[in-house]
C-alpha cells in the first residue's frame, strides 16, 4: 500500500531507451560506437554522463577479437559516468558480468538485479559450463557483500574469473 502511494506521488515513470554500446578494437586502440556514432574511450566517458542524466541504461556488445581490457574499460567508463545499469548480453556468449554498485548490497548479473540466493543457484549451473565471469564491484561497494559474492563464486569452483577495474587501481599506485 505504501509503495503504491509512493508511486502515485512520484508520478509516472518514464523508461528511456537503452543505449547499445559496441566496443571496438582497431588493432591498436580501444573505441566504441553508440547511437550510430564512433567514439573514443574519452568520448564514451563524457557521453555516458549525458546518458546517466537522461536515465538511460546501456547494453555492451563486442566482437570476439576485442581485447578484454577494452570491454572492461568500456563498462568501467559507463559506470564511472553514472550509468547505473550496464548489461553485457551477447547472444551465445559464455561470459557473465557480475556487478555490485556502491552502497547497499545489490547484485546484478548481466545487468539484471538478483539476490545472493539466486546467484548461488546460477553459479551452481555455471560449474558445468564454466563461463568467463567478469566481476565488477564498485570501489565503494560494501565489503561484506563483495566477500559473500566471492564465496559463492569460490564454492562454484569457477576457473575463469576476472576482476574488471584492477588496471585502473594499479596505475594509481598505493
Amino acid at each position: 500500500m505504501i509503495a503504491l502511494l509512493f508511486g502515485l506521488l512520484a508520478g509516472p515513470m518514464q523508461t528511456a531507451e537503452r543505449v547499445r554500446v559496441e566496443v571496438t578494437w582497431d588493432g591498436q586502440d580501444c573505441g566504441a560506437s553508440a547511437d550510430g556514432e564512433r567514439l573514443s574511450m574519452n568520448d564514451l566517458e563524457a557521453r555516458s554522463a549525458r546518458w546517466a542524466r537522461d536515465g538511460r541504461a546501456a547494453s555492451v556488445f563486442w566482437a570476439r577479437d576485442v581485447p578484454y581490457r577494452c570491454i572492461g574499460g568500456a563498462i568501467y567508463l559507463l559506470q564511472r559516468g553514472g550509468v547505473s545499469e550496464v548489461a553485457s548480453d551477447w547472444p551465445g556468449t559464455t561470459q557473465v558480468s557480475i556487478t555490485i554498485p556502491a552502497g547497499r548490497c545489490r547484485i546484478a548479473v548481466n545487468g539484471h538485479p538478483t539476490t545472493l540466493a539466486r546467484l548461488r543457484k546460477e553459479a551452481a549451473k555455471w560449474k558445468e559450463t564454466q563461463p568467463e565471469v567478469h566481476f565488477l564491484p564498485s570501489p565503494e561497494a560494501e565489503y561484506r557483500c563483495v566477500d559473500r559474492v566471492l564465496q559463492v563464486l569460490r564454492d562454484a569452483s569457477l576457473t575463469k574469473l576476472g576482476f574488471i577495474g584492477n588496471e585502473e587501481a594499479s596505475e594509481e599506485g598505493p
